[in-house]
């Protein structure tokens, strides 16, 4: 998918956390819990994908509304981190999920992602 979407950037293999607060999901609560993870981040011309594992945790078409209300930000300087309402891709969700990616990329991602929005 990503090679067909021509990518714009992408970085494999680094790691990643979520970050969940006031978390609420059926059978899930959490006030605030950190997970680490090994995964990958694309952003093509067409959607920005995050992986965790090898499983999508991210995947919102850069025409999609909703990828304007992810909060997107850099957290130091080589980590990216897009932050948002669960409540956005699940209606029984509710609260903030950070998902933090290490790269060395991250201000590349930031300034095409500016440019996208």
């Amino acid at each position: 998918m990503i090679d067909v979407e021509e990518p714009v950037v992408v970085d494999e293999g680094i790691g990643g956390s979520i970050t969940y607060r006031d978390f609420h999901a059926p059978g899930k609560h959490f006030v605030w819990r950190k997970v680490g993870f090994t995964g990958a981040i694309a952003l093509t011309r067409t959607r920005l994908l995050g992986l965790q594992y090898s499983q999508p945790a991210i995947n919102v078409p850069l025409a999609d509304e909703r990828f304007g209300k992810l909060n997107i930000s850099l957290d130091g300087g080589e980590t990216l981190m897009i932050a948002f309402d669960p409540g956005l891709f699940h209606s029984d969700w509710s609260g903030r999920m950070e998902y933090r990616f290490r790269t060395a990329k991250a201000a590349a991602f930031l300034n095409h992602l500016k440019v996208s929005q």
